[in-house]
């Protein structure tokens, strides 16, 4: 948008630790991103096993002040392609991952690089707030993913002698 991501409080731009390569969180511009980082889903108490996170999953608090508000996020992950991706969360209260329905995720090129833009919104109170509570405050750890389960090796289809 030509202005420097650290002169803006909705947007976070940082070296994401899993990948090695930079990462942006951006919201609306009436929220503030309090707190966000990247991990790897292995830093998590449980683990998400039919599914891949290339990038890792970001983690972050968002202050919206006004209770109950819906919140446009947008996710950039650089040097990944949106091929066979789609987006999960991560719930830490009952340590269980769920798809992120209605997350619109294209390929785009920001200054010559390559990246997936995520963008879906979450309700402060709601299934995505990791709190569940309406008090202006959203959290929500979240990546994209791969699906890693494939077909079963059930020796059909096999040459028989």
């Amino acid at each position: 948008d030509g202005t420097a991501d650290k002169l803006q409080v909705n947007v976070s731009s940082f070296n994401n630790p899993v990948t090695d390569t930079y990462a942006t969180l951006a919201v609306d511009n009436t929220c503030q991103i309090d707190a966000v980082s990247a991990a790897g889903e292995d830093t998590n108490t449980a683990t998400d096993p039919g599914f891949d996170y290339p990038a890792g999953l970001l983690d972050f608090v968002l202050d919206c002040a006004t209770p109950g508000f819906t919140a446009t996020v947008t996710q950039y992950f650089y040097g990944i392609e949106k091929s066979n991706l789609i987006l999960r969360k991560y719930n830490s209260v009952n340590h269980s991952y769920s798809t992120v329905l209605g997350a619109v995720l294209e390929d785009v090129t920001i200054g010559g690089e390559q990246a997936v833009k995520v963008t879906y919104t979450i309700v402060d109170g709601g299934p995505l707030d990791e709190d569940g509570i309406a008090n202006g405050a959203i959290i929500d750890p979240s990546g994209v993913a791969m699906s890693i389960i494939g077909a079963p090796n059930t020796g059909v289809g096999g040459a028989y002698r």
